[in-house]
């Protein structure tokens, strides 16, 4: 290889968790840990599921008043549970 090809020096990953120096000539001894990987901090917040109350409303009405338990039903467990949501990175 010409010395044109050759890559500057500098740190290299060697597939197996570490970085080794590469002096623009050779492979030196040194190497390390790979940079811990910085993860923005984000706060999550948990929220009771939500009923869509349009599509329960129009089931209702079409259906004389008989989706009004399975209606409430759907409500009472989704009150129940809650979901994990993301609501900012910082």
């Amino acid at each position: 290889m010409s010395q044109a090809q050759l890559p500057p020096p500098g740190w290299y990953q060697t597939g197996t968790g570490l970085e080794r120096w590469w002096d623009g000539q050779a492979w030196g001894p040194q190497t390390r840990a790979l940079p811990a990987v910085v993860v923005p901090h984000k706060t999550v917040a948990w929220v009771p599921h939500q009923t869509h109350p349009t599509f329960h409303l129009i089931m209702t009405l079409i259906t004389c008043g008989l989706w009004l338990p399975v209606w409430l039903v759907i409500a009472i467990i989704q009150g129940m549970t809650k979901r994990k949501v993301v609501t900012r990175y910082r």
